[in-house]
């Protein structure tokens, strides 16, 4: 609580131009809105502060692609994406402030609402060559800008960052059942100047260049491939290495280095014609350093991995009856390794946490007629964790965090579809 809703108006469609060139299109906006009363029970709020937040965000969403194949050989695709969210939220005061001044970053008891605009642009081109080799070129725009109040800001940030991804690919077809590519990225993100921080200590104001802003070079190599022994086997795999470079170096405290692996694997067997079985496995590995401190400084090697895997069955034993069940669980841990770099303090690693979930999904669609039928789904999910990060939190507003080490949670729902042309 409180509760919230939200309204959202779609439209989408596309146009052949001639039988090797066709676009779409999609429009869509959403409305999304909070304003029941803050609760006693669970909200304390200041004196004469307004009842309800009177939250409101209007989400704009355009998307345009053109695809055109001049030729039997060449191919050209090309994107365009725009997303708008506008937080229309009064940015008024709710709680007490604490040692908040023009100068400082402290409690101010006010909200912040925030804006986030984004505009991402892409255009690729694909050439068949000979003995089975296809070459694909791609490049990528992403330009992302936020704002937001200047007051009293605790972390330096930038108000827009843009980056850039170059992207090469060779595919071939070994074999009429093995086909396989190498790809190789190359993205640089840069951005506008730093909105300094406003913290009340001025000898580390502005030092800190926080991930997700600062000047990052990233290089990434994809492995594909897809394997189909026969008609009724077939597999996917995806293997992603990537290395990340920060160049904000004049700024003392922030991330300096990363890396990532990914390894993915999906299996299709078809049974007969009514029952298809499906398996899958991901694996990932993702680590970064970065320096960090107050008085002291350290550096923080920060590590996070996650094993998933899932297998399903669907299948059609009658022309008016469908049903599925599948069954995923996934591990995720995260570790927090600590280096001291000056000063005499002790420094100690953090306790490492993980996630786990295992879910189970069942459904079974039955068609009435061809134009109208009733679906029912029922799911399972189970989720076990020992993060202590969200353990033994009270703000200065009442509001205090628990931490269920495990949760479980059953869902089953009925609908009925109807279908017109």
């Amino acid at each position: 609580p409180p509760s919230n809703h939200a309204a959202r108006l779609h439209l989408s469609g596309g146009y052949n131009w001639d039988t090797t060139t066709r676009s779409t299109f999609k429009i869509a906006r959403t409305v999304a809105e909070q304003n029941e009363a803050f609760s006693p029970l669970y909200t304390v709020r200041r004196a004469n502060s307004p009842t309800s937040l009177n939250g409101k965000m209007l989400t704009t969403l355009g998307f345009a692609d053109l695809t055109l194949r001049p030729t039997n050989k060449l191919d050209v695709a090309a994107t365009l994406r725009y997303e708008d969210r506008g937080d229309q939220t009064p940015e008024l005061q709710y709680i007490n402030s604490s040692g908040a001044s023009t100068s400082s970053a402290g409690i101010t008891g006010f909200n912040k609402p925030r804006m986030l605009r984004q505009f991402k642009g892409s255009v690729e081109a694909g050439y068949q060559l000979d003995d089975g080799y296809r070459l694909v070129g791609s490049v990528e725009q992403d330009n992302t800008n936020r704002n937001g109040s200047r007051d009293k800001i605790r972390i330096a940030y930038r108000e827009e960052n843009r980056e850039t991804t170059e992207r090469i690919e060779l595919k071939r077809s070994m074999s009429e059942t093995l086909n396989g590519g190498i790809a190789l990225m190359h993205s640089v993100r840069t951005g506008s100047d730093w909105v300094r921080d406003t913290y009340i200590k001025p000898e580390l104001s502005n030092r800190l260049a926080a991930m997700i802003f600062a000047d990052r070079v990233r290089d990434k190599m994809r492995v594909t491939g897809d394997w189909s022994p026969t008609d009724q086997w077939s597999l996917q795999m995806v293997a992603d290495f990537a290395h990340d470079t920060y160049s904000d170096t004049d700024r003392q405290l922030g991330a300096r280095k990363g890396k990532a692996h990914l390894f993915s694997a999906d299996a299709v067997y078809r049974i007969d014609d009514k029952w298809n079985f499906t398996a899958w496995a991901a694996q990932d590995d993702t680590s970064a350093q970065q320096a960090t401190g107050d008085t002291v400084v350290w550096e923080a090697d920060l590590r996070n991995a996650s094993t998933a895997w899932g297998m399903g069955i669907k299948g059609k034993p009658r022309t008016y009856l469908e049903v599925g069940m599948d069954f995923s669980s996934s591990l995720n841990s995260a570790e927090s390794l600590m280096n001291k770099i000056s000063g005499t303090a002790t420094i100690n690693s953090l306790p490492s946490y993980y996630y786990r979930q295992k879910t189970f999904k069942f459904f079974t669609d039955y068609a009435l007629d061809q134009y109208s039928g009733i679906r029912l789904d029922l799911i399972i999910d189970r989720r076990e964790n020992n993060d202590w990060t969200w353990m033994g939190w009270t703000y200065s507003d009442g509001t205090t965090l628990t931490n269920v080490p495990t949760n479980n949670t059953e869902f089953i729902g009925i609908s009925y579809r109807y279908r017109w042309r």
